[in-house]
């Protein structure tokens, strides 16, 4: 994941300044949870925005959504499902609740 070694075939790598995060794998589906009212992804992927008040950089947010998506999504479906991440820069610069800089 942002790593071209890591890369599915076929895929063509994003511009340097374009970070792509999916909800999972080529080969899964994305899960949603009727406990949770949400998918998965969406789910764990706003609980950190909320808790880091949206200052945790892209790399932060997406090493969250590994550390809980897998093993959310196999508890309560019994199928896997990783989020994958694909950039040519380690999204450490990027912060998405970050102001505007004028």
């Amino acid at each position: 994941s942002g790593n071209p070694e890591n890369t599915p075939k076929g895929l063509v790598l994003p511009p340097s300044n374009v970070v792509v995060i999916s909800s999972s794998e080529s080969t899964e589906a994305s899960w949603v949870s009727s406990r949770l009212q949400n998918s998965y992804f969406t789910f764990y992927f706003l609980d950190t925005m909320w808790s880091t008040n949206g200052k945790a950089p892209l790399r932060e947010v997406f090493a969250r959504l590994l550390l809980y998506v897998p093993p959310a999504v196999l508890a309560g479906t019994g199928y896997p499902q990783h989020p994958v991440m694909i950039s040519e820069k380690s999204g450490d610069a990027i912060v998405l609740g970050a102001p505007v800089s004028q």
